[in-house]
């Protein structure tokens, strides 16, 4: 992870990551560096530190739909199998998901977003009511449709399920006027009481600027910690406290190719930059978090 501008109030935690499991398990743990010794305790240490913590995320709410069936033969209409349903369940997803895995680990969330007045979104704010998520602030609008991603998933002839389709229902037009205005009007309510805030931007249209600007202004002057994962456009989370770009999102907002340590640097080194931010996570998949 490299970091800097750290505040003295909100320094964030340091968690050093092998980047090969496999080849850290090739190696007598007493022949380990120091750090990499220790990284599985001090990641345990802030995992924990989550219980209790009051956490907002904001960003756009995807359902996560799943048909679940059997291929029972080929359609004489297409070169496609027919299906055969045996199951259909919605879960959440998009900013959801980081809301739910905060919640699994202790956290009080809160999410602010939208969703459509439709079944769908009836089933996500039942689910999050279910898992203790506060969601006041996920507003509905009854002119758009809750933003879905649905996977067809289908058991071949040797019993092995495969990932047939998937159907994409997304709405990227931006919040109307008065949904802007509430959204607003609930960050100066919630964000003095928080702890952290994540950003979750899917480039679904709701991350506008207004309400990036007003939530980090909030932030910044309560001492909250902000975190982005944004799919484009990191510069408009300019002050945010930290990014998390996965590989390829770094090199195409740094303009540097990633193919050994000291590229990678240099990408966050100018992400840091640009973004004016204390930290970077970079994920690059099998070869772990920089």
């Amino acid at each position: 992870m490299t970091a800097q501008r750290t505040s003295p109030s909100r320094r964030l935690p340091r968690v050093n990551v092998p980047t090969s499991s496999a080849h850290m398990m090739a190696i007598s743990p007493a022949m380990r560096p120091l750090h990499e010794r220790h990284w599985p305790q001090r990641l345990g240490e802030t995992i924990s530190a989550f219980a209790g913590k009051r956490i907002l995320v904001i960003g756009d709410m995807i359902a996560d739909d799943y048909i679940i069936g059997a291929a029972t033969r080929m359609s004489r209409e297409a070169p496609v199998p027919v299906i055969s349903q045996r199951e259909r369940f919605t879960v959440p997803g998009g900013a959801m998901n980081p809301a739910v895995n905060a919640r699994t680990l202790g956290a009080e969330v809160h999410v602010m977003g939208i969703i459509g007045a439709d079944e769908t979104g009836r089933r996500l704010r039942q689910r999050l009511s279910e898992l203790g998520i506060h969601h006041d602030l996920l507003i509905e609008e009854p002119n758009r449709p809750t933003s879905t991603k649905m996977r067809v998933m289908a058991n071949n002839s040797q019993g092995a399920m495969q990932h047939v389709a998937r159907i994409d229902t997304i709405d990227t037009t931006p919040p109307e006027a008065a949904t802007l205005q509430r959204m607003v009007d609930g960050l100066a309510t919630l964000v003095p009481n928080m702890d952290g805030i994540v950003f979750s931007d899917y480039d679904n249209g709701l991350m506008v600027l207004p309400i990036i600007e007003e939530t980090l202004l909030i932030a910044k002057r309560h001492g909250c910690i902000s975190v982005a994962d944004a799919h484009s456009g990191m510069t408009r989370y300019r002050g945010v406290t930290a990014i998390t770009p996965n590989q390829g999102e770094a090199e195409a907002e740094s303009g540097i190719s990633i193919r050994d340590h000291g590229s990678l640097q240099r990408a966050g080194a100018r992400l840091l930059e640009n973004v004016n931010a204390q930290g970077v996570l970079i994920t690059r998949g099998s070869e772990g978090m920089s």
